[in-house]
């Protein structure tokens, strides 16, 4: 082989490399955890992002604000920097770090929580722009939504409204939360179709509250080395999970803003709890009967939600329309082999069917 050949490969693999290092790149990045469940403050953890600033195939931070910067280097006890296009390195003030750590956060958040259902070898790809301060709520608003913008499911945006110097992008519950509406919004696109009202809008939401639930079990499964401490770790959450206050403290006067009272039964968010409270449940009664089964038999808490986390899944892929959200249950339960689970699914599914139906009309 010529040197001219040799020089050509080297140099076609070395592009091959530069623009896999753009594509795939792999840093350290930080973010609010799920104080709610017991963890700390702030995590750090690997995630890919293009080279050029956040964002991936998955997920986009919005840029054009001017407190949200593009590239920039994050750890919690040091100095924010903004990397520019010429390779200079700018100290930024505090005013704009909390926007650098914000914007951030919120994108390795939205990973956290798709890396939770990519994990288990489902395949969805979302396609969604980030922005941690949107300006365009109402004043004084605290909320945060996902729209579909694209032709495809889960191509769209997410918009945490700022006002008065607060986003809920701060809130990791907030933030799972909306993204969980995208991915689900890219596993089943037809779900889309049917607004407030429809149980299939209630759906949506209660998918949204327990996918905050898996990526504080995936973030279990990083900081947890021992198996006995992340399975206890593990089983503590599925046990007090419907206890935990999602977003506490967000609508500014202590409450839960996922779950404040609304006086109309089906509404989304109110429709939401009777599925999410039958879900739990059953994981935590296979968690209970688990317990009692010999050494051999046993399986992880992690094992009992992955096992969950990929039946709902199956389930949302397989039926793309429901009258109730007693109708959905009980496909999903078809899903599953006859034992002692499905029986116990079935158990629970009949203590909670007449406020699973109180909605199939709202259509």
């Amino acid at each position: 082989m010529s040197k001219r050949s040799k020089f050509l490969i080297y140099w076609l693999c070395f592009a091959l490399l530069q623009i896999v290092s753009v594509f795939a790149m792999e840093e350290d990045l930080s973010f609010y955890g799920p104080a709610n469940r017991g963890f700390s403050s702030i995590y750090t953890l690997p995630f890919k992002k293009d080279k050029q600033g956040l964002q991936n195939g998955y997920f986009k931070i919005d840029l054009n604000r001017s407190i949200a910067p593009g590239c920039a280097s994050f750890d919690y006890e040091k100095i924010y920097n903004l990397a520019t296009s010429h390779g200079e390195t700018i100290r930024l003030p505090a005013s704009i770090s909390n926007g650098v750590k914000l914007n951030i956060s919120t994108f390795a958040i939205a990973n956290l929580t798709l890396e939770s259902y990519r994990s288990l070898g489902i395949e969805v790809s979302p396609s969604v722009k980030l922005v941690p301060f949107y300006e365009g709520c109402k004043n004084g608003e605290r909320n945060a939504f996902y729209r579909r913008t694209g032709r495809n499911g889960g191509e769209g945006e997410i918009n945490f409204c700022f006002s008065q110097g607060f986003t809920p992008a701060k809130i990791f519950d907030v933030v799972s939360h909306e993204a969980a509406h995208a991915i689900l919004d890219a596993l089943q696109p037809r779900y889309h179709k049917n607004g407030g009202g429809h149980p299939i809008g209630a759906f949506h939401e209660a998918f949204g509250d327990l996918s905050t639930l898996f990526a504080s079990i995936r973030l279990a499964s990083f900081q947890y080395q021992s198996p006995s401490h992340k399975n206890r770790k593990i089983a503590s959450m599925i046990r007090a999970e419907e206890e935990v206050c999602l977003a506490p403290g967000l609508s500014g006067n202590g409450t839960c803003l996922l779950r404040k009272e609304n006086s109309d039964l089906c509404e989304d968010h109110r429709n939401s709890v009777p599925f999410r409270s039958f879900f739990l449940r059953c994981m935590n009664k296979e968690l209970e009967r688990n317990m009692a089964l010999k050494r051999s038999e046993k399986k992880t808490a992690e094992e009992i939600v992955h096992f969950f986390q990929g039946l709902l899944v199956h389930t949302v892929q397989n039926v793309p329309d429901f009258e109730s959200l007693y109708d959905f249950s009980y496909k999903m339960i078809g899903f599953v082999e006859s034992s002692p689970l499905s029986m116990l699914m079935r158990k629970e599914l009949k203590k909670l069917r007449i406020d699973l139906e109180r909605c199939k009309a709202c259509t």
